[in-house]
């Protein structure tokens, strides 16, 4: 691969953890929704959750910024509040857990240009961030 097409393919598979990341929520969402639900079955609100996150409708996103080394992932909660999820290097797809919200902590997690490595960063991705604490590499 040229070193374009790998940015380009980084880009790509940047774009796909952070839909990664909204699916988990959403799955992790309705299962708590769903077990308040038993437990409190008249809750007209968490009836109304339950019915938006069906329909893939939430307030907490995850994006990224580009910067000149990396792709910073954030998550925006429904406040509008941004935290660092993690950093993607732009060149050679290392994924790292964020020491700060400005810097990865060492260490690559994932690399999301070799198909094994992406595919469990993809499958154990979740929006908590704990999948950064297991490194398969």
């Amino acid at each position: 691969m040229t070193e374009l097409s790998n940015k380009v393919t980084v880009l790509k598979y940047t774009a796909l953890l952070c839909n990664a990341l909204v699916d988990h929520y959403i799955h992790h969402s309705i299962r708590l929704s769903e077990q308040t639900l038993i437990s409190r079955p008249d809750s007209k609100s968490t009836k109304e959750r339950l019915e938006m996150l069906k329909l893939g409708i939430t307030k907490v996103s995850f994006i990224f910024e580009t910067g000149r080394k990396y792709h910073k992932i954030l998550e925006i909660d429904s406040r509008g509040d941004q935290s660092t999820h993690a950093f993607v290097d732009k060149e050679t797809g290392d994924v790292f857990k964020p020491a700060s919200y400005k810097s990865p902590a060492k260490g690559v997690r994932y690399n999301l240009l070799d198909e094994q490595s992406r595919n469990d960063c993809l499958k154990y991705a979740e929006w908590t961030g704990g999948y950064l604490y297991k490194s398969f590499i």
